[in-house]
């Protein structure tokens, strides 16, 4: 199974006005960099995480059919369109009445209707393709993740060099015990 990203998110987790009151910072120069630092924070987050901050938009390829498929990066918002190539090469739409998409587990998944049956796939690798969006609306993120990423910029903002006289460690450790309640692992279809 690869999972790869077709849409990158419109918003951010926090805004550089945000960052910059928590940070107590009142001047515009580092602007761009504080852009930088809650993008590289937010991709950190979801990185360790295994999750989806922001809705974003996926493509997962697998090879094949299982009766349920669990889909990576949740919080899984919904199944955009499941495509497969048929014994003839030939490119189709599973039709939406043959599955159900659970968007409550964690991670979300797709089950087989009962009484229906996947269509044939050719015998290859990434025959199948999930298009779906995962990540939380900026409104509905988890707080303790809002946290996170900032006490990463405010570590990352301060200590710039990765080398300093200093003893500094590379993630705050309060960071790491908040994401790791967050952490999700591989599913089981690879």
């Amino acid at each position: 199974m690869s999972t790869i990203i077709t849409s990158q998110p419109d918003e951010q987790i926090m805004t550089v006005n945000e960052i910059k009151h928590h940070l107590h910072v009142d001047h515009r120069e580092d602007d761009s960099y504080f852009g930088l630092l809650i993008t590289a924070a937010r991709q950190y987050i979801e990185s360790f995480t295994m999750r989806a901050i922001l809705p974003t938009i996926f493509q997962t390829l697998l090879d094949g059919f299982e009766d349920i498929m669990q889909i990576p990066n949740p919080p899984l918002n919904e199944v955009i369109s499941i495509l497969y190539v048929n014994t003839s090469g030939k490119t189709k739409t599973v039709s939406t009445s043959i599955y159900n998409v659970d968007t409550v587990s964690i991670p979300g998944r797709i089950s087989r209707v009962t009484a229906q049956s996947w269509p044939t796939t050719l015998n290859d690798i990434n025959v199948i393709s999930v298009h779906y969006s995962g990540g939380w609306e900026v409104s509905d993120i988890p707080q303790d993740l809002v946290i996170c990423a900032k006490m990463l910029i405010g570590s990352w903002y301060e200590n710039r060099e990765s080398t300093t006289d200093l003893k500094l460690m590379t993630v705050p450790l309060a960071v790491k015990n908040i994401l790791n309640h967050y952490r999700t692992f591989a599913t089981g279809n690879e």
